[in-house]
C-alpha cells in the first residue's frame, strides 16, 4: 500500500504545475496549526487557519473543488484539536477527521472527474519518462504507476481514503505530542485500533471481488477494489501500531524503535502489517503482548 502510494505520488510530481503544488501544500500545512490552537482553546487563531487557506484558494483562482478540499482539511484540523481539548478517544478523533476530509475529497473527485483521471495519466507519463534513463528500480516504479493508471477508476478513491487516513494519523500524532494531550480514558496513541465490525466490510468486498472475477462487472469492480484498498490501509496502520506496541513492551529506546519501524517499512513488509492488523480482530495481539510482558516481569498485567 505505502509503496503504491509513494510510486504514484512521486511519479506525478514532475507532472504537477505550480498551482497544483500550491493546492497540495495548502491542504497539508494548515490543518496542524488549526488543530494545535484549537487544542489550546485559542479559538480565534484556530479559525484563522481555516479562513486563510480559503482566501488563498480564492485569490489563486482555484476552483470550487480545490477550495472545498482545502477548507475541509482545515476544518478537520479544527475538529481534531477540539477532540484533543475535550479528551476524546484518539480513534474517534481520527475517524471524524478521515470522514470529513475524505467526504470532501470524494465530492471534489465527482466534480472534477476528468482532472482526477488526468492526474493519474500525468503520473504515468512522468514515471515512464524517468524510466527511460533509469535502471530496474525506475522501470519497476513506472510499471506500477502504469498499472495503477489503468485501474485508477477502481482504486483511486480507496487510495484517496488511505492517504487521508495516514495524513490524519500523522496530524493527530504530532498534535498530541506537541500539546502533550491524553484522552479521558488514558488511551495511548498506539492503542488505536479499528472496530471489530469493520471485518464485515472486508468480507463483503471479498465476495464482490469474487463475483466480479466470475461475472465481470465494472460497477462491482469499482466498489470492491476501492473498499479493499481502503480497509487495507486501516489494517496496515493497525499492524504498524501493534508493532510499536510490542517494541514499547520490550522497553526499547525510542531510537531503536524508530530504526526497526523504518526497516520494516523500507523492506516492504506492508502485507505482513496488514495481515497482523486484520487478524488482531480475533487474536487480540496487544493483550497477548501485555500478558507476555507482565509474565516476563513477574507481575500481573494491568487493566
Amino acid at each position: 500500500m505505502i509503496g503504491s502510494l509513494s510510486a504514484l505520488f512521486w511519479g506525478a510530481a514532475a507532472g504537477h504545475e505550480t498551482g497544483e503544488w500550491a493546492f497540495l501544500l495548502q491542504a497539508l500545512l494548515f490543518p496542524l496549526p488549526a488543530a494545535l490552537y484549537m487544542a489550546r482553546r485559542e479559538i480565534v487563531r484556530a479559525w484563522a487557519f481555516v479562513g486563510v487557506p480559503l482566501l488563498l484558494s480564492l485569490a489563486a483562482g482555484q476552483g470550487f473543488a480545490e477550495a472545498l478540499v482545502v477548507t475541509a482539511a482545515a476544518f478537520g484540523g479544527l475538529a481534531a484539536g477540539s477532540g484533543l481539548a475535550h479528551g476524546k478517544r484518539f480513534g474517534l478523533i481520527l475517524a471524524e477527521f478521515t470522514a470529513l476530509v475524505f467526504g470532501a475529497g470524494a465530492a471534489a473527485v465527482a466534480l472534477e472527474w476528468d482532472a482526477w483521471m488526468g492526474w493519474a495519466f500525468r503520473a504515468k507519463a512522468a514515471a515512464a519518462q524517468d524510466a527511460e534513463g533509469g535502471g530496474e528500480a525506475a522501470q519497476a516504479q513506472a510499471d506500477m504507476v502504469a498499472w495503477l493508471h489503468e485501474h485508477w477508476a477502481s482504486l483511486g478513491l480507496g487510495f484517496l481514503f488511505s492517504l487521508v487516513l495516514l495524513l490524519g494519523f500523522g496530524l493527530l500524532a504530532m498534535a498530541a505530542w506537541m500539546g502533550n494531550h491524553q484522552t479521558d480514558s488514558g488511551q495511548r496513541l498506539r492503542d488505536v485500533r479499528p472496530p471489530d465490525a469493520l471485518v464485515w466490510a472486508v468480507i463483503a468486498a471479498g465476495f464482490l471481488w469474487i463475483a466480479d472475477y466470475q461475472w465481470p462487472n465494472e460497477l462491482v469492480r469499482h466498489i470492491s477494489w476501492n473498499t479493499l484498498a481502503g480497509v487495507t490501509a486501516v489494517y496496515w496502520l493497525n499492524g504498524l501500531l501493534i508493532l510499536v506496541h510490542a517494541l514499547c513492551a520490550l522497553r526499547m529506546r525510542a531510537a531503536f524503535r524508530t530504526l526497526i519501524v523504518i526497516g520494516v517499512l523500507y523492506f516492504g513488509m506492508g502485507s505482513a502489517l496488514s495481515a497482523a492488523g486484520l487478524f488482531d480482530t480475533w487474536l487480540g495481539f496487544r493483550q497477548r503482548i501485555d500478558m507476555a510482558a507482565a509474565r516476563a516481569q513477574g507481575s500481573s498485567p494491568s487493566d
